[in-house]
Parts: structure tokens; C-alpha cells; sequence
């Protein structure tokens, strides 16, 4: 695995901290994924600051809050960013719809959070997405690969 997994939800972070996280991961050339918690104003700094792909997880909503709000904010700072992501796990097929609609299939990414829900319903609800086959094949790995560059 390649990359650094910030949960924020868990445990709220300094900026400062944070700061030191971003700083080694622009330094590794390695991308982050974000569970955001309430704060996504720190998200945004730090977005400005250094050059790193920043994965927001589950859409920015949290596995079990289905959030409009959040995930709005999360589908507006992947717009505002080239190197912000949005991540599918934990979602609806609507949630999922919304976000690919808005910040195009190029910056979605496949997830699935197991094992608290099997990855064969995240993968149903983009195989329904009206996507072609190729933007469908880049939400379910060719985003990623490319990401890691693997």
C-alpha cells in the first residue's frame, strides 16, 4: 500500500500536526486519504499549501452520517482543487450519482470500507451510474493506479 490515512473523526488534529502530515507526504510524493470530521476548513488551507492528492472518504459524509451538507462541502472542495478526490465507500447510489455528476468520473474513487459493507455493493451502485465503460473503469481502479502509479 502507498499513501497516508488521516481519520479526523476519530481524533481531531491540529493544523500544525497536520501541517508536519502534508509536509511528508508532498516530500514522499504520496497521496492522502481523509475522513474528514466536522472541520473542513483545515482540509482547505492545507489544499493551498502543499502539492498533494488528498482523498476525501466516503464522500466526505462518514460511513453512518449521510450527510447532505458534508458531502456537498466535499464535492465543492474537489471542485476548487485539481488534486482533491472524493471516495465512494460507506455512500448511496444517489450520493455517488451526485458527486460523479458534479466533479466528472476522473475524481472519484472506488471504496468499499470493509468489512462494514461488502465492496460488491459500492461496485453495483457504479456499475448503474449512466457512465460510459471507460469513465466506470476510472472510478473503480484507473484513478487509484494512477494516484499511486501503479
Amino acid at each position: 500500500f502507498k499513501g497516508i490515512k488521516l481519520h479526523m473523526e476519530l481524533a481531531p488534529t491540529l493544523i500544525r500536526k497536520l501541517r508536519k502530515v502534508f509536509k511528508e507526504a508532498e516530500e514522499l510524493s504520496v497521496p492522502i486519504c481523509i475522513h474528514v470530521g466536522e472541520d473542513f476548513n483545515s482540509i482547505d488551507d492545507l489544499c493551498k499549501e502543499y502539492d498533494v492528492d488528498v482523498i476525501i472518504a466516503h464522500l466526505g459524509t462518514g460511513v453512518y452520517i449521510l450527510d447532505p451538507k458534508r458531502l456537498e462541502k466535499a464535492v465543492t472542495l474537489s471542485e476548487k482543487y485539481d488534486n482533491v478526490y472524493v471516495e465512494t465507500s460507506g455512500n448511496t447510489f444517489f450520493f455517488i450519482e451526485y458527486a460523479v455528476k458534479r466533479v466528472s468520473p476522473s475524481k472519484v474513487i472506488f471504496g468499499s470500507d470493509f468489512p462494514h459493507e461488502h465492496p460488491l455493493v459500492i461496485i453495483r451502485a457504479i456499475e448503474l451510474l449512466e457512465l460510459s465503460e471507460k469513465d466506470k473503469n476510472l472510478i473503480l481502479g484507473e484513478n487509484i493506479r494512477r494516484l499511486i502509479n501503479f
